[in-house]
């Protein structure tokens, strides 16, 4: 268990639950690799664990959550509510320009709202990066009473401004006209670009918003930039920026005269997050939704510092990314996050992509410093290393 300042620690694994992590983990008997790279940006140089074509199941009851439980059956924990998540740690890095492409595979396992579980304001991050009151985030949503969809989202609420009232600010996105299939791998995109697609479908061509009595619709593929989400990279619809971010992103993370580290970016793959005023709040656990989690599977999770077109997009969905270059290379200067997940074991997962954001797996163990029971909603409950969820990924 992750704890820097309390007493309260994991109590050491007994013989008992040693058949279950057999039975829970997966077996590594891949080949440990040193990458140096020669593409046309920095890149790495660590051992790198590549077993194969492995993804992370995000639906699943942690095995040393279960052993906590297990454990301390007094605090009554349900491992149902106390949801996984990656973290990828903070980055101080800012968004240079006005565009900026998150992309994955994904296979959810169930695509239906649970009433008696999931607040009907909750997304699931496929991957979210965001500094307090300020964030983008691809997701899942909770589905509000309907399948779920997937959905782009951007978040700005400018905190020094001498006006600002808290959990304010537009809240913009781009929402699929498709509901989310079960059991089916999908690979959806989130793209904030300048590309006109004002012929584009849906919303990017008509949005049913006249201005002073025009009779002709707003196009929001139009915009410069907008919101684009792709599924299996083809162009589904379009969102609203209100050409708010046609500047370059920096003032959206990085406010004036304040220097990066004091709003260090959190990253994170598999959160669910609040997607109501306090959307942008992704900075301290007591804001994850411990209701709901991401359903399903996330694999080869890309994050790009550039709009990829659809054309860019379906050639590189197919394959794993490569070390030397071309238009589905590893280039650090716009490639800033790439997760493989081909570990295949452990707590760990490496960015392949040079930037070092090392992601850690993790669950909310529902409890306290202290070794008391404390909501993950609340405030104070501690993290604890999550080591299997292991699965095999999209078949490239």
């Amino acid at each position: 268990m992750r704890n820097s300042r309390g007493s309260f620690k994991l109590k050491k694994f007994s013989v008992r639950y040693m058949f279950m992590f057999a039975i829970l983990g997966v077996l590594s008997f891949g080949l440990v690799l040193s990458g140096c790279g020669t593409g046309s940006g920095p890149y790495f140089k660590v051992a790198i664990t590549d077993n194969g074509e492995f993804a992370i199941d995000f639906d699943v009851i942690s095995a040393e959550l279960l052993a906590l439980i297990l454990d301390n059956p007094t605090l009554g924990l349900d491992p149902e509510v106390l949801p996984n998540f990656l973290s990828l740690g903070k980055s101080v890095e800012s968004l240079e320009d006005s565009e900026f492409t998150i992309e994955a595979w994904v296979n959810v396992s169930d695509n239906k709202w649970n009433e008696a579980r999931s607040r009907s304001d909750f997304v699931a991050s496929i991957f979210s990066r965001a500094s307090d009151q300020n964030g983008i985030i691809l997701a899942h949503d909770s589905g509000g009473g309907f399948p779920k969809r997937y959905r782009i989202t951007m978040k700005h609420s400018d905190q020094h401004d001498p006006d600002w009232v808290p959990n304010s600010g537009p809240n913009y996105l781009a929402v699929s006209d498709v509901f989310a299939e079960e059991d089916v791998w999908v690979h959806v995109a989130g793209v904030l670009t300048t590309e006109d697609q004002g012929t584009g479908p849906g919303k990017c061509v008509d949005d049913g918003i006249f201005v002073d009595g025009d009779t002709n619709p707003i196009k929001i593929g139009d915009e410069d930039p907008h919101l684009a989400i792709y599924i299996n990279g083809v162009l589904n619809n379009c969102g609203t920026t209100d050409e708010k971010y046609s500047e370059a992103l920096t003032d959206m993370f990085e406010f004036p005269g304040i220097t990066s580290p004091e709003f260090p970016f959190n990253e994170w793959i598999g959160r669910a997050h609040i997607a109501g005023g306090s959307l942008g709040q992704w900075t301290s656990l007591g804001e994850l939704d411990p209701t709901d989690r991401f359903t399903g599977v996330i694999d080869e999770v890309r994050f790009w510092t550039v709009a990829r077109s659809q054309t860019e997009l379906q050639a590189c969905m197919g394959q794993e990314l490569e070390i030397t270059g071309g238009i589905c290379g590893i280039d650090n200067n716009i490639l800033k996050g790439y997760w493989k997940f081909n570990e295949g074991t452990g707590m760990e997962t490496v960015d392949y992509s040079g930037s070092g954001n090392t992601g850690t797996k993790l669950t909310c163990s529902g409890v306290n410093e202290f070794g008391l029971a404390k909501a993950c909603d609340s405030g104070g409950a501690l993290e604890i290393d999550w080591s299997n969820g292991w699965t095999p990924g999209y078949p490239f």
